[in-house]
């Protein structure tokens, strides 16, 4: 099992309460699959604004397995580097 925290909430918790009261559209996984490769954008870039030496990069994204295995997905990520 995984462990998913959004903006200070359990994810679990908001998806199992999305489900016991029939709000499965609502559900975190579904909200933020459903997000466009502009929206991922702003969204890194307000992330890269408050983290020092953040750079917004071209990625795709998996969804898993299953009925779509190897299908990606184009977003944006926040590339955050180490030194060597």
């Amino acid at each position: 099992m995984y462990q998913i925290t959004v903006a200070g909430l359990d994810v679990d918790e908001v998806k199992a309460s999305c489900l016991r009261e029939g709000r499965e559209a609502e559900s975190p996984e579904r909200a933020l699959l459903g997000r466009t490769e502009d929206e991922c954008r702003e969204i890194g870039e307000r992330i890269a604004r408050e983290v020092a030496g953040a750079t917004l990069e071209s990625d795709v994204g998996f969804s898993g397995g299953g009925a779509l295995p190897g299908e990606s997905i184009p977003t944006t990520v926040v590339a955050v580097r180490g030194s060597t």
